[in-house]
């Protein structure tokens, strides 16, 4: 009887090792659950392999899932893996092509799968995988309603070429020098062939013909103690790494050495004109980049500067710093707030602002006035034209000290409410984060009127429909939730979650084993 029991135990095992493995089939599995505690179901599959994340891109039928092994050790990934296209509509991996993490990006695009390596472009066929052309650039920026490509030749390189997406033909070349200044992170799209790119000048580029109209500008400076010290410090590259873990991170791209850039203001278009200021002067012209008229500031005041506008007035916030190898808050200049006339160029009043401290750590300015944050200090200046500011001294030892004025939609949860409060800045009250990672509402007055501690903080991943995916990178465990713009929670995921994206109306998750799908609304 026992035999028998055994040889049947054993023709059991031996089938299910034979039956085909469901690693790419369809599973139904249980992945969060709503507030009233039903489970929210999703599709789910495996692979064989370690997924490390997923690309996706709006309006395409694949994505692109990204397998990256560990050593046999399991305490550390390895440097080569795969991308593979994954098809939305037939919910299955198309193909898989070799990818080398040290020095590559994936992208996805409507001609196809783009894999840049080093200095050299791939463009596959999402369906096939078979590589459909190639050529010798860095790309730095994809647009499927034209079906162009933007790179530069090289890394440092100036020049500028745009290729048909579809066939890889060279269709122009032009020249866009970014030695002190990389503005391909923040492109301001002005309509649907004309970019404007704050490179070493301001730019305004037709990416159909190439044709490139460029305002002559100071965005960025060589940093002449940082280069000497390169030379005579065997611990400098030590020490700028460790400079380089700054909380504010403005991307800086591909620049060159010993650079302090980011030392302009944004971009404003009104009226068919537009309103910018560098290191040297603010100004005003026309799409042809055509000086309507422009500003001389005192020499070596301006710096990093924001710009607002109303019907008859340009105001300027120079904050007084620099961005030193994109991170780093360096002193340039002074502080100062200056309003000119928006038709003339008449500067009607230029106060450099009384402070005790050599640069302003975040602002944010309105015609109305401007809130500033120091690191241990706190301003409002109800009136922008005068020069006084008193700032209110911040209790670092109880809170830590000040890093940014919050600008992104940021959620805390009440356990009592079993609710997420929205803490956006509405004009009255702005939150301002610590090193702690605590956030507080202060209102015009320099008045704590709200303390949300990091714990019940949880931050945007993406957005999903009208919703948001939000989750807390300070929880013990996992804790990601799905929620309305409102703050009124739907689903709580339940599974590890690694990665995190939207495409063909599904929101797609992954961990190291499977990955999720589910379709919204």
């Amino acid at each position: 009887m026992k035999t028998d029991l055994r040889s049947s135990l054993l023709m059991i095992v031996l089938l299910l090792l034979c039956l085909p493995s469901k690693a790419d089939n369809t599973n139904k599995v249980t992945v969060g659950l709503t507030i009233d505690s039903t489970e929210v179901v999703a599709e789910s599959q495996s692979f064989g392999r370690r997924i490390d994340n997923v690309v996706t891109q709006s309006g395409l039928d694949y994505m692109l899932l990204k397998f990256r092994d560990t050593t046999k050790s399991g305490k550390w990934l390895q440097f080569k893996g795969e991308i593979g296209a994954f098809s939305i509509e037939e919910s299955k991996l198309l193909w898989t092509y070799p990818f080398d993490y040290r020095n590559s990006s994936a992208y996805c695009t409507k001609a196809g799968v783009g894999i840049a390596k080093g200095n050299k472009f791939s463009m596959l066929d999402p369906n096939t995988g078979n590589v459909r052309w190639q050529g010798k650039f860095t790309p730095v920026q994809f647009d499927d309603s034209t079906n162009i490509v933007v790179g530069y030749s090289g890394p440092r390189s100036s020049k500028l070429n745009g290729y048909d997406m579809t066939t890889g033909q060279l269709l122009w070349t032009a020249s866009m020098p970014h030695d002190k200044n990389w503005g391909w992170n923040h492109v301001i799209r002005e309509d649907s062939v004309h970019w404007l790119v704050v490179a070493d000048d301001l730019n305004r580029l037709n990416i159909r013909t190439g044709e490139v109209h460029a305002y002559e500008a100071k965005t960025g400076v060589t940093d002449v103690k940082g280069a000497l010290l390169q030379g005579l410090v065997i611990a400098g590259a030590a020490v700028a790494g460790a400079m380089a873990t700054g909380y504010a991170a403005y991307p800086v791209g591909v620049v060159g050495p010993n650079v302090i850039n980011q030392l302009h203001s944004n971009v404003v278009l009104d009226d068919s004109l537009y309103y910018f200021a560098d290191r040297e002067q603010v100004a005003c012209f026309d799409k042809d980049m055509k000086t309507v008229w422009s500003y001389e500031f005192p020499s070596k005041t301006s710096a990093f500067s924001r710009l607002v506008c109303n019907d008859s007035t340009l105001y300027m916030f120079n904050l007084g710093f620099g961005l030193k190898n994109g991170q780093q808050h360096t002193k340039m200049g002074r502080p100062f707030i200056a309003a000119f006339d928006k038709r003339t160029g008449t500067c009607h009043f230029m106060n450099m602002l009384s402070l005790r401290k050599d640069m302003v750590e975040d602002a944010v300015l309105n015609p109305d006035g401007a809130f500033m944050l120091f690191d241990d200090g706190l301003a409002y200046k109800h009136e922008l034209d005068d020069s006084i500011v008193t700032v209110s001294p911040w209790d670092v030892k109880e809170h830590g000290q000040l890093r940014a004025i919050i600008t992104q939609p940021v959620y805390a949860y009440y356990n009592l409410k079993s609710m997420f409060d929205l803490i956006a800045t509405d004009g009255i009250y702005f939150p301002v984060i610590t090193e702690n990672g605590d956030i507080f509402m202060v209102d015009r007055e320099l008045r704590t009127s709200e303390h949300f501690p990091a714990y019940s903080l949880y931050w945007p991943l993406c957005m999903v429909g009208d919703r948001m995916c939000v989750y807390s990178p300070t929880s013990r465990r996992q804790d990601i939730w799905l929620v309305s713009l409102q703050g009124i929670p739907e689903i709580q995921f339940t599974i590890p979650i690694r990665g995190v994206g939207i495409a063909g109306g599904k929101l797609f998750l992954n961990n190291d084993e499977r990955l999720y799908y589910l379709p919204f609304d």
